[in-house]
């Protein structure tokens, strides 16, 4: 029923007002305005409606209301839903229980790749992305199609609803395309999107009663920005506006100032006619201030548009992304856009210099302030404050292309498209005194002075210009950090939290990221202020780097169990990956730790884990994980075993376990036949463990290493074992150091070979199985990848099943083998899929060198990225090295294989020379290997160094001359070497068409080629 009514609210009539107004004319102030009037003289809450295209317009007005609640009485918010929100409401009362199919993000998602691979936009458009190569590129097709179905934009209406002229323009055309095959796949797969969602509400309103309830229930109804809505959401509009309600509206008739010129541009005339009721058309005049927001709209547009990179936290559009889209465009179309913010703001009020300071964040400052200011356009008397404002822009223009520069060193960025940012940066650097005195322009100096010498920040800022003058010759990376340093001095205090984010990003580079970050902050920071600082600034994580992610990789991955039990180990039976020797970082320890309070019932006093930040030994940091893992296996307990035995010697517990409970928890032995032990709290008596069993006298833990050691052969049992499990997880899970190798090699090899026997016994039903799935993936290597597709591989394992059925003892099993590799079919297509978009987009080259024996070696690397220095190409590998076999040289293997590791260390590097120069006919100028582990290794070559810095000795023909003969020398021992710079082995488990995992149980021994 209705809340509110016209007979209660006398002020409210049946109007429909529509606001008229460009950018910062207060339009959507003018809504909040209007609709707190009305809540303030009684109207509820409930009867008002804001509506709102999107999510981020519906967050914009809500903040609007709490910033006027501050001023005015308070009073109980009013709902502001999306449009897709108010259409579900409609169809969950029309339909209770039986609502169709909606479109979600990540069917969307699939949907648009689909439609990609049928289509040649990719090649057009995103010719820096290959579709499989970018884990952005799903996500930016997402965008564009969004933009195209919010703007309900035809093929044959591209090229005249976009600016004319702007590089935009062919790339929404190529989209035309996607958009048609993403229309048709929606169809297909019946479920219906934004458009297809207010159809069906629309549909289910022409229902008389439930119509006529949607009409009363709103007294006010306020939608905002009707300039972007289809002739849908105007529909929509009208069918929730009854006789007694009144609409206000807003929109904007300059759409030339957007990229888009909008699916209506003026919705009067349709919006009149669906209401039957006249309309009035109130204009708003622009108010002081309103240049900002205008560039800011603009901004907006052109990030959206022109795929740029986002700014960084603290880098509003206005002070980057407008004028970086300016400068990448040609003057003639920027001069567009000006033209249009002259006549849309003339005779408004704005602060003086705003237009220059604009004009000084552009790569391209002379050329755009000249354009822009010399315009006309009246300039006040505040000469100074001006002008501040202008060196305040340069400073955060060198924020914002520092964070381009780190954005472009990326291992995924182009080649191309790094040496031209570097060069664009380097033109920035270059900017000194001098060419600030150029930049001066008439009507802002005072006295022909464009800084005045009395303000207190110009010792700071002409110290900085000095520094720039003598920096002209240094490197580009020493320049920056000079730079940024003196930046840092000009910047007032209460913006240095906001410039933390950003400046510690791109100096990560020179591995000045803390020192700088509490130079600017004045404290340390701790590592999560770090990391929300990094997140802010749309950083990677360092806790997400490759080594720190695997700790928590099989919290999402693998099987989940009841109860987990997990065998005693000894020190070498720890599978954990070598390479992730570091301790746990903060946020996966506090996982431990509630997880560990959780499953081991603890009182919230109780302290777990708290020599976690200490530096354990390498092997307590190998438990740490481990018992990590298993914690996340385990939904409800988690078991050690402490009775089994190797040699006739007892296996007690881990060391670290028992350590790290308190004293006050209970060790308890489980009855005979049950081998294992629980731990359960004091107050459970001992009696009784988790699970129900019954337990023997409890030990604390503290008493755990002077328990007597068991006679040999007493109480041993083998290990449950499991029933095949089709589909549902099973109820137990057993870890034995082999079982643990397999698992963390990969869990659905773990899952075949332990869970359902299938290779512990040669029984025939198993080897069948085997030979039949190694066929299907045989079967499936030979089709070619553009012709892979789930329906493709669903009718090629139908076919090898059906072939290899009269194998199998009974129907029954052959049933049961034939559900279980469907289930395996569709993660094992999703891992393929996701190596195959995760490709590296490395240069791969090679070489062949000739020994003193005539026989040839070809040898091969892949260029991560080929950096451009001030005296040339450096080529840079951003790859970890062996580390399996850095670890056996920390544990004192024998030495030839510490030599012969060596050797590979000191041949990666220059065979990536030798093939540069076979590729390109040139040297490179230096040779570097980050993010390598083995620090002291690193000294014995003498090309490069570690974690990213300079090289130590240049690169010379004569050193390669020496590692050419060393290639020679070496070439037996590391010939066909493919790991040099392979993915770490600790990434992930990811089944693939090389390595068959059924070869243990299959009688073929061939692998898949």
């Amino acid at each position: 029923m209705r809340t509110g009514n016209r007979s209660d609210n006398p002020s409210l009539g049946p109007r429909a007002v529509l606001y008229r107004g460009g950018p910062g004319a207060g339009k959507t102030g003018h809504l909040v305005h209007r609709v707190r009037q009305s809540l303030v003289q009684g109207l509820p809450p409930p009867s008002v409606l804001c509506l709102a295209l999107d999510n981020a317009a519906a967050g914009s007005v809500q903040r609007r209301f709490l910033q006027a609640a501050a001023t005015e009485p308070p009073h109980t918010m009013p709902q502001v839903l999306t449009y897709e929100r108010v259409a579900r409401q409609i169809l969950a009362e029309a339909t209770p229980g039986a609502a169709p199919h909606f479109l979600d993000t990540l069917t969307e998602r699939l949907l648009v790749g689909r439609a990609l691979e049928h289509t040649h936009a990719r090649a057009r458009y995103f010719r820096q992305v290959e579709v499989r190569s970018s884990p952005r590129f799903r996500d930016e097709v997402a965008d564009f199609i969004a933009e195209l179905k919010r703007h309900k934009l035809r093929p044959e209406d591209f090229r005249e609803q976009i600016l004319p002229g702007l590089p935009q323009t062919d790339a929404l055309v190529d989209l035309a395309a996607v958009y048609e095959r993403y229309q048709e796949l929606l169809l297909q797969e019946g479920v219906y999107d934004l458009r297809g969602l207010l159809w069906l509400a629309l549909e289910a309103l022409k229902d008389p009663a439930l119509g006529e309830t949607w009409r009363e229930r709103y007294a006010l109804i306020v939608a905002d920005d009707l300039q972007e809505a289809t002739p849908l959401h105007l529909e929509l509009i009208a069918a929730l506006t009854g006789p007694r309600t009144e609409l206000v509206g807003t929109y904007e008739p300059a759409q030339t100032i957007y990229g888009f010129r909008g699916a209506l541009g003026d919705p009067r005339a349709l919006l009149s006619s669906l209401l039957k009721r006249p309309l009035e058309d109130s204009p708003l005049e622009a108010r002081a201030g309103a240049l900002p927001r205008a560039i800011a709209t603009v901004a907006n547009r052109f990030s959206r548009m022109n795929d740029l990179d986002s700014a960084p936290a603290g880098v509003s559009a206005l002070e980057g992304e407008v004028c970086y889209a300016a400068y990448r465009s040609r003057e003639d179309e920027f001069s567009a856009i000006a033209d249009e913010l002259v006549e849309l703001l003339e005779g408004g009020e704005y602060q003086p210099g705003e237009l220059a300071v604009i004009a000084r964040r552009s790569a391209d400052a002379e050329a755009v302030a000249e354009h822009l200011v010399l315009r006309g356009l009246p300039v006040s008397e505040a000469e100074g404050q001006a002008q501040w404002q202008s060196r305040q822009a340069l400073k955060d223009l060198l924020i914002a292309c520092l964070w381009r520069e780190q954005t472009a060193a990326s291992p995924g960025a182009r080649p191309a498209r790094q040496q031209a940012r570097g060069e664009a940066l380097c033109r920035l650097a270059s900017l000194t005194a001098e060419s600030q005195e150029r930049l001066r322009l008439p009507g802002l100096c005072r006295d022909g002075n464009a800084w005045q010498a009395d303000t207190p920040e110009y010792p700071a800022l002409a110290q900085w210009h000095k520094k720039l003058e003598e920096a002209a010759e240094l490197p580009l990376r020493e320049r920056l950090t000079i730079l940024a340093e003196h930046l840092l001095r000009c910047l007032p205090p209460e913006a240095g939290r906001r410039m933390a984010g950003p400046v510690a990003a791109c100096l990560t580079q020179v591995n000045q990221s803390g020192e700088w970050l509490e130079r600017l902050t004045g404290h340390p920071l701790t590592a999560s202020e770090i990391e929300t600082l990094l997140t802010q600034a749309r950083l990677r994580p360092a806790f997400d780097l490759p080594g720190i992610a695997v700790l928590t990789a099989h919290d999402s991955r693998g099987r989940r169990f009841r109860r987990v039990y997990l065998a005693c180990l000894e020190e070498d039976d720890f599978p954990a990956p070598p390479v992730v020797s570091r301790l746990l970082n903060p946020d996966t320890a506090r996982a431990l730790r509630e997880k560990t309070r959780r499953v081991l019932h603890l009182p919230p006093e109780v302290t777990v884990f708290s020599g976690l930040g200490e530096a354990p030994e390498a092997a307590l940091a190998d438990e740490q994980r481990l018992y990590y893992t298993c914690l996340t296996r385990a939904s409800e307990s988690l078991y050690l075993s402490c009775h089994l035995e190797a040699g006739g010697v007892s296996l007690f517990p881990s060391p670290f376990l028992a350590a790290s409970l308190p004293e006050n928890f209970l060790l308890a032995p489980q009855a005979p036949d049950c081998p294992f032990r629980g731990w359960v709290p004091e107050e459970a008596g001992g009696r009784e463990d988790h699970a129900g069993c019954p337990v023997s006298p409890c030990h604390r833990a503290g008493e755990l290493r002077r328990l007597p050691p068991r006679p040999a052969g007493e109480g041993r049992k083998e290990l449950p074992e499991q029933a095949p499990i089709l589909g549902e997880s099973a109820d137990t899970l057993v870890l034995t150091p082999t079982h643990l190798k397999d698992y963390l090699r990969c869990p659905r090899r773990y899952f075949l070979t332990h869970l359902i026997r299938a290779g512990a016994e040669k029984d025939t039903d198993s080897q069948t199985y085997g030979q039949a799935v190694h066929a299907f993936l045989r079967a499936l290597s030979a089709v070619p990848p553009s012709k892979r597709n789930p329906e493709r591989a669903e009718a090629l394992l139908t076919s090898e099943l059906e072939r290899f059925r009269e194998r199998f003892s009974t129907p029954l099993a052959a049933e049961m083998y034939g559900q279980l590799a469907t289930a395996g079919l569709a993660f094992f297509l999703q891992t393929h899929a996701a190596q195959a978009q995760t490709r590296s987009p490395e240069t791969s080259l090679q070489f062949s060198l000739t020994d003193p024996e005539g026989r040839r070696h070809l040898f091969g690397g892949r260029i991560d990225v080929a950096e451009t220095w001030e005296d040339g190409v450096a080529v840079v590998d951003y790859k970890t090295s062996n580390v399996e076999s850095a670890r056996n040289i920390r544990k004192g293997v024998p030495t030839d294989a510490g030599q012969r590791y060596l050797k590979h260390l000191e041949v990666q590097l220059p065979m990536y020379a030798l093939a540069w120069e076979a590729e390109t006919g040139a040297l490179p100028v230096a040779l570097c290997l980050q993010n390598f582990s083995v620090r002291y290794q690193c000294k014995r070559s003498c090309l490069l160094v570690s974690e990213g810095g300079e090289p130590e000795e240049a690169l010379s023909r004569e050193v390669l001359e020496q590692f050419r003969k060393a290639l020679v020398h070496w070439a037996t021992e590391i010939k066909g070497r493919a790991d040099f710079a392979g993915q770490p082995p600790e990434e992930g488990c990811k089944p693939y068409l090389g390595e068959c995992p059924f070869t243990d149980i299959c009688d073929e021994a061939d692998l898949l080629t």
